[in-house]
């Protein structure tokens, strides 16, 4: 299955972003590797939400 997330959204993929019931993967958030080694997570590149229906 190809979903077109970029790696980042991916990365940042949380449970609470599936829903089993309706279908679809909200995609919210970027994560990304900061110079600490850290993962902080910020918004999308193109700031806004899509939905992946999971069928």
């Amino acid at each position: 299955m190809t979903t077109g997330a970029r790696q980042g959204e991916r990365a940042a993929l949380r449970w609470h972003h599936l829903d089993l019931a309706a279908g679809p993967l909200n995609l919210r958030r970027s994560a990304y590797l900061d110079v600490d080694g850290e993962l902080p997570e910020k918004g999308t590149k193109t700031h806004q939400q899509r939905r992946v229906a999971l069928h």
